[in-house]
C-alpha cells in the first residue's frame, strides 16, 4: 500500500518535469494542494520514502502514516483485508482513521483532476 502512494509522488515528480518544457512546474503542487486526499498522499509517501519528513506536511499534520494492515481470512467464507491511513487534522484532540483503500480511489480521482487542470490530459 505505501508503494501506490509513493508511485503518486512519482508522479508528482513526472508531471513537474513534463510542466517544465512549457510553464510553471509549481502549478503542480498547486493543484495538488487543491485535494486532501493528494495533500495526505504526499505526507505518506514522503515519510514511506524517507523514513521522516523534514518540510512541513501538506496536511499539517506529522503523524500521517499507513498504520496497520489487518487481515482476516475464513476457509469457506467470507474473508476480509483492511489498510488505515491515520493522521491528525490540523486543531483535531484525536487522529482520524482513513480506510486506505478509499484514499487511493480519492487519490485516483484527484490526480485525474490535476492532470487536467495543468494540461496534460484531456
Amino acid at each position: 500500500m505505501r508503494a501506490f502512494f509513493v508511485c503518486s509522488e512519482s508522479l508528482r515528480d513526472w508531471a513537474k518535469q513534463e510542466i517544465g518544457d512549457t510553464g510553471s512546474p509549481s502549478c503542480v503542487d498547486d493543484e495538488m494542494k487543491k485535494h486532501d486526499a493528494l495533500k495526505l498522499a504526499h505526507d505518506i509517501a514522503i515519510k514511506a520514502k524517507h523514513g521522516t519528513q523534514k518540510r512541513a506536511p501538506w496536511t499539517q499534520a506529522k503523524d500521517a502514516a499507513i498504520i496497520s494492515q489487518s487481515a482476516t481470512i475464513r476457509v469457506g467464507a467470507d474473508s476480509s483485508h483492511e489498510w488505515v491511513a491515520i493522521y491528525t487534522p490540523p486543531g483535531a484532540m484525536e487522529p482520524v482513521e482513513i480506510d486506505a483503500v478509499t484514499l487511493s480511489r480519492d487519490v485516483l480521482a484527484a490526480w485525474r483532476a490535476v492532470l487536467v487542470a495543468v494540461g496534460l490530459a484531456p
